[in-house]
């Protein structure tokens, strides 16, 4: 690398040197290049070792370090296009010194030649810039990823609700993303961020309306007065429509009587590509009462004159619509299960074709929603009867046996007609409470000392202890019960098994089995070393 300064003949031929310091260096190709610096020498030097740098990375086909791009990005622009004119930074590298603001408007341009609806780019764009000038991004090296967590978090704090929050973060996603597609840049800074949980955070609640409540909406639209340029009549059809194809307040307010076709079979009506929501267009089935009764309706209307005009679709005014209609006909607008504004229309329509029995895969293909748990999951309400309804369908238990015979059994079970029980249920060998108590063999201890070859283990202190007695069973006098116990006798109920089996200190193996073996009655004290058979 050489720093100097050109020099060249004025006017008069005098030999002067340039304002400007320049640069000397090979690129990649050893060719040697002269780049104007800077009128300070020591910024020039600077920006020569940064150019040798630059030029080691574009040797080893290395990506540039985010410091370099940082860099390159404060490069005066006539200075960047010099570079990428001689192969040191590529195209991609030179649109990163261009202001954000300007991407910006490009990608919103690019939204709009896509033939979307105006509301979808003007709201996408609106979004993408205020992100951008609350976080101060000037760059797109300047995007970062917690910043933009922090604009969301203070979203929330203003008071928005999540899914709005959620839908500030997809746009300003889709900006960055168009950035890559577009070769803008290498990287897509902001893909690991995710939204939050809008179900946690739900700000506008639609239920369905019942058979009543549009019984009297229709009715209080029919007979009332002109509401938001729409007539009675006019809201009649509109709600009736909605109600029987589902249709959103944007799309009813695209229809003209040339998109219905009442002679077909069946009847249909098509929805064009520009009006829809997804911008594919469909052609939709109808029901035969709204046939008949759209039929007398259109027949006195221009095939080309909108049925519903007016701004109260596009200034979202569908719902002031329904609440006055709702308030005429003394109908709710909000209550536990949420509010019916316009588009509860369209949770009604598909609420009740799932009531009808339709498949899931046609209420999707119906909603036109791109999966079915769209349509299920948020679109579909389903009441308490729906669900006893769907419990009276389950088939009947094999049981294998009649309601009789159930019943009987239940009895035996002792779950039903406890006055049938027996009169004791207690375990075999268990006196009853407050039955005759029989009488108690008691094996008593033997008064006598241990056997004296055995004396010899025991304390002086243990020698005298006090032998305590217990009952262990009753006994059935003269039944020979002693010689000959019954086969359902268990040692572990009548408490002898614990405790001659318990070992101590104190007690020689083979004690405990001999006690247990033995029927007659016994004496046994607390400790079995002092049972004598």
């Amino acid at each position: 690398m050489r720093v100097f300064k050109q020099q060249y003949k004025d006017r008069k031929g005098k030999t002067r040197d340039s304002s400007k310091w320049y640069v000397e260096i090979k690129d990649p190709n050893e060719i040697v290049r002269r780049i104007p610096g800077f009128t300070d020498k020591k910024a020039t030097q600077e920006f020569g070792r940064r150019l040798e740098k630059l030029v080691a990375v574009r040797t080893m086909r290395q990506p540039d370090p985010p410091e370099m791009t940082v860099w390159l990005e404060t490069l005066p622009a006539e200075m960047r296009k010099r570079l990428a004119k001689y192969g040191l930074i590529d195209a991609q590298s030179a649109s990163n010194a261009k202001p954000l603001l300007a991407h910006a408007d490009d990608f919103i341009t690019s939204l709009r030649n896509n033939d979307v609806s105006d509301d979808y780019w003007k709201t996408v764009g609106a979004r993408v810039r205020s992100i951008v000038n609350t976080c101060g991004f000037k760059f797109i090296s300047d995007i970062s990823a917690s910043r933009v967590e922090s604009y969301m978090a203070e979203l929330k704090v203003c008071g928005l609700g999540q899914r709005t929050v959620n839908h500030y973060l997809a746009a300003m996603k889709q900006f960055t993303k168009w950035l890559v597609a577009d070769r803008r840049t290498s990287e897509n800074r902001l893909t690991y961020l995710k939204g939050g949980n809008a179900s946690l955070d739900v700000r506008r609640e639609r239920r369905e309306l019942n058979d009543a409540e549009i019984g009297g909406l229709l009715e209080a639209a029919r007979n009332g007065k002109e509401v938001c340029g729409l007539t009675g009549l006019q809201r009649f059809t509109l709600y009736s429509t909605a109600l029987g194809t589902g249709l959103r307040a944007s799309e009813l307010a695209s229809l003209t009587v040339a998109h219905f076709d009442l002679s077909a079979e069946p009847p249909t009506v098509a929805i064009h590509a520009a009006d829809e929501k997804s911008r594919r267009g469909d052609v939709l089935p109808l029901p035969s009462d709204l046939v008949r009764m759209l039929s007398r309706f259109l027949a006195h209307m221009p095939s080309e004159e909108r049925l519903w005009p007016g701004t109260w679709a596009k200034s979202h005014n569908g719902s002031k619509l329904m609440q006055h209609d709702l308030q005429v006909a003394d109908v709710p607008y909000k209550t536990d299960e949420g509010q019916a504004d316009f588009h509860a229309l369209r949770h009604t329509y598909l609420s009740r074709l799932g009531r009808s029995g339709a498949s899931p895969k046609a209420m999707q293909r119906l909603a036109r929603h791109t999966t079915v748990e769209l349509t299920l999951g948020k679109y579909t309400h389903v009441n308490l009867y729906d669900l006893a309804s769907a419990v009276d369908g389950l088939p009947p238990l094999p049981t294998g046996s009649t309601n009789d015979e159930t019943a009987r059994e239940l009895q035996a079970t002792g779950t039903d007609a406890a006055d049938s029980l027996p009169a004791s249920v207690l375990p075999s060998g268990l006196p009853e409470k407050g039955a005759q108590q029989r009488p108690f063999v008691q094996l008593s201890a033997a008064s006598s000392q241990p056997d004296s070859t055995k004396s010899g283990r025991v304390s002086d202190s243990k020698k005298a202890e006090k032998t305590r007695t217990k009952q262990v069973f009753p006994a059935k006098n003269g039944s020979g019960w002693e010689s000959n116990p019954p086969s359902s006798f268990s040692e572990a109920t009548l408490g002898l098994k614990p405790r001659t089996v318990t070992r101590s200190a104190y007690t020689p193996r083979g004690c405990s089995r001999q006690l247990c073996n033995r029927w007659q009655p016994l004496s046994i004290a607390r400790n079995p070393r002092q049972a004598q058979v």
